[in-house]
């Protein structure tokens, strides 16, 4: 009723990926009738479960990793929160100087690569599952909005991401075109099922999510675009 009212899905994302915002617009087609019926807010990595708890925003869109440790007690907040069904399964790569790269690959932490350092974001899964690798002395907790200008003026060498190809696009786009010697790895840490998120107050939208998401998969696989 909350969000009726409010006459337009928020939905809380850290970059308009298309997938995503896609998302985003199924959900309010089917809530409000009108794909439009929708805002985008701009989130960071430690702030998008405090704003959903808060009801700043209606659903959370920010390629976060289904947990049970989320469902029950989420770090940030101390609540628990309700996970779509997978909507995509993403995995977690390098991206940086190809010398570097190597060294996060392989795991090496000595001769040259005593100088790697790896950007990481702060407060999500990803900073979590590095450290089964490295020790903290190697990684960089970062915002995902500074990643891309953390790795341009050298505080990292490496960046660990869920979508390295898509971040290397973004800096080439960002630096015109003009970065030389970056490279995207050839292996996953881990494959990790990126889920919407929603209160767990919400249970009826969160059903209506759920089937929104489930519904597109469903279209996708059978070749329906009507």
């Amino acid at each position: 009723d909350i969000i009726q009212s409010n006459g337009f899905i928020r939905c809380g994302m850290d970059t308009d990926q298309t997938y995503r915002l896609q998302l985003c617009r199924a959900v309010a087609a089917v809530v409000f009738g009108d794909p439009e019926k929708y805002r985008l807010v701009k989130l960071s990595s430690s702030d998008r479960f405090v704003k959903l708890q808060s009801r700043q925003v209606d659903l959370l869109l920010f390629s976060d990793t289904h947990t049970m440790e989320r469902e029950i007690n989420e770090r940030t907040t101390g609540m628990g929160f309700t996970f779509s069904d997978p909507y995509y399964f993403s995995g977690l790569g390098y991206l940086g100087y190809e010398t570097y790269v190597k060294c996060a690959e392989e795991q090496i932490r000595y001769d040259q690569c005593q100088d790697l350092r790896i950007c990481v974001g702060t407060d999500t899964t990803h900073q979590d599952i590095l450290t089964q690798y490295f020790p903290s002395d190697f990684m960089v907790g970062v915002s995902f909005d500074n990643m891309t200008a953390y790795l341009l003026n050298g505080t990292c060498n490496v960046l660990v991401t869920d979508s390295p190809d898509y971040f290397l696009e973004e800096i080439v786009r960002e630096a015109n075109g003009t970065v030389d010697g970056l490279s995207v790895g050839d292996k996953f840490l881990e494959m990790e099922p990126l889920a919407a998120v929603t209160r767990q107050s919400d249970r009826e939208y969160s059903d209506v999510v759920n089937w929104v998401i489930n519904s597109m998969k469903y279209a996708e696989a059978k070749n329906i675009t009507k």
